[in-house]
């Protein structure tokens, strides 16, 4: 955790200073906000079988037409 703005551990009157905020500070986490379900198909697709990943992609390029 970082302190404050100028509120430096030690520092005193005249050497006080502001540290910069980090970067990512204001942003959320999940900026993507990811549909729980297609995050378990993606964290499980290195591990399904190659049959099980064609009819997933089979599926999916169905009903796309």
């Amino acid at each position: 955790m970082r302190p404050p703005l100028g509120c430096i551990k030690g520092m005193h009157g005249n050497d006080l200073r502001q540290v910069p905020p980090l970067v990512a500070d204001h942003l959320p986490n999940d900026t993507c906000q990811t549909d729980p379900d297609l995050a378990a198909v993606v964290e499980a697709w290195p591990e399904l079988p190659e049959a099980l990943k064609a009819g997933i992609l089979a599926m999916v390029k169905a009903s796309r037409s």
